[in-house]
């Protein structure tokens, strides 16, 4: 699937927040290191199939830096549990 300018603008920011969760704790490092973000707008916000995590680029965008490491935590919280 090819993204558009926004959907790759957006899956940079979620490649950075992502990374920055790596620095709250070893836990968070290993489940997150494996797990692929992926831009789906198919959904309205986020979601995960418990292998991969999907953003909307729509929803990634109202979202600032802390809230996206946020929701890509909780998204992870849904794998681990």
């Amino acid at each position: 699937m090819s993204l558009t300018i926004e959907q790759e603008k957006q899956a940079h920011r979620l490649s950075v927040a992502k990374s920055e969760c790596y620095a709250f704790s070893m836990t968070s490092a290993a489940v997150l290191g494996p797990v692929p973000i992926e831009i789906d707008d198919r959904q309205p916000t986020a979601c995960t199939d418990g292998k991969k995590i999907y953003f909307s680029s729509i929803f990634a965008k109202t979202l600032n830096p802390l809230e996206l490491a946020g929701t890509i935590i909780h998204e992870a919280l849904h794998i681990m549990l």
